[in-house]
């Protein structure tokens, strides 16, 4: 007679999901939100700092390969000589 293992439990993932009224985001799980003049505050669990920045565009007609060549143009303009790289 063998005795057979229950199968794991599924692990949870390492974010979870935040929305606003402009945006959704993946952040860590554990962290927390605030929300208050139109700017969201985002805190670590535990405690700490972190530094989030979104951007988001108005103009929903761009194309894709538009997005990127503006999004480029504007986050090079912030930190010059900045490299960006595709996700993967």
């Amino acid at each position: 007679m063998t005795a057979h293992a229950s199968p794991p439990a599924a692990a949870q993932p390492p974010t979870t999901t935040l929305r606003t009224e402009r945006f959704t985001i993946e952040v860590p799980r554990g962290w927390t939100k605030e929300e208050a003049g139109g700017g969201l505050l985002l805190q670590p669990h535990g405690g700490g700092r972190v530094n989030v920045q979104i951007y988001y565009q108005l103009s929903p007609d761009l194309s894709q390969s538009e997005m990127a060549r503006e999004t480029a143009r504007f986050m090079t303009r912030g930190v010059p000589g900045a490299s960006l790289f595709p996700r993967t």
